[in-house]
Formats: structure tokens, sequence, C-alpha cells
């Protein structure tokens, strides 16, 4: 039996990237995102922070084609340019840090989704009181979670913080 508000863990956090991916999917929607990179690169430099949305697109654009070693590879690197601008705990790179979880679960590599589902929870604890009502979502996640992985006492640890 499942906790209520189990959930499929990737669904809601996702649709808004989703939409992303939803596009022209050719090789020349590659091409001219890689050509519009290189050219913000060549101009403004390599942490750029224009670079983070093309980025982003990029790994949407490889996710959708099930490349998804190329996807966190992408992914990372708009992560390293979003740090850089922002700060390790910026809250901008949630969704990125969700879309790494979901890839590294596509290359079969649970524990570095599990880093990931972490790291979302420590960027929050960075920015809100640990009693703020805000990381309720991501609590009831953490549940989720850990329950789909059959760590039950990991997953009802969240659940009681929740």
């Amino acid at each position: 039996m499942q906790p209520k508000g189990t959930r499929l863990i990737w669904i809601l956090p996702l649709m808004g990237f989703m939409a992303m991916a939803q596009g022209d999917q050719s090789l020349n929607s590659e091409r001219a995102i890689v050509a519009t990179i290189q050219q913000i690169e060549r101009s403004q430099g390599p942490y750029a922070s224009e670079l983070v949305d093309r980025l982003t697109s990029l790994g949407a654009l490889y996710y959708r084609k099930r490349q998804y070693t190329l996807a966190i590879d992408t992914y990372r690197r708009a992560q390293e340019v979003l740090h850089r601008h922002e700060g390790v705990y910026a809250m901008a790179q949630l969704d990125l840090v969700d879309w790494l979880a979901l890839n590294y679960l596509m290359v079969g590599d649970v524990a570095a989704a599990d880093t990931q589902q972490q790291f979302r929870y420590q960027v929050l604890l960075h920015n809100y009181d640990e009693m703020d009502v805000r990381l309720l979502p991501t609590l009831n996640r953490l549940g989720d979670w850990y329950y789909a992985l059959g760590q039950l006492w990991d997953s009802e640890y969240f659940y009681e913080q929740a």
C-alpha cells in the first residue's frame, strides 16, 4: 500500500520544461542551438548568463532524443554557469536539478539521482527557514522518492518532517 500522496515523482516538476522539449527536434534545431551557444561564448565568454537558457534548451533536446549522457553534461554546464552568477544555492537551478536527477535515473545511476534530490533539499534549506511551509512539497517529494526506492525509514522521516 502506498502512502497517501505518493505519485510519479517527476511529472509536475518537469511539466514546464517538457514544453521546451516538445518543439521541432530535428538535427537542424540542435545545430541552431549549438551555433547560438558558440556565438554567445565567442562574444560574451564561456560563463555568459545568457547561456543558461540555451544550454537548458539543448539539454531538453538531448533528453527528448534519449541522449541522456549528453543531457547530463549539458545540464551540468548550465548549472555551472548559473552558479557563477547566482551562487551554489541559487533557487533558479531547481529545475536543472530535477532534470539532472531524471537523466541520472534514465542512465541507471540511482546514487547520482539521489544526490540531486538531496541537493535540491539543501538549496531550499539554505534559502528558507527549516520550518517554512515552502519546504513541504520537497519534503513530500523526498518521502515519495525514498518510498519508491524501498528505503522506508528515510521515506517515513521526510513524511514526518512534512
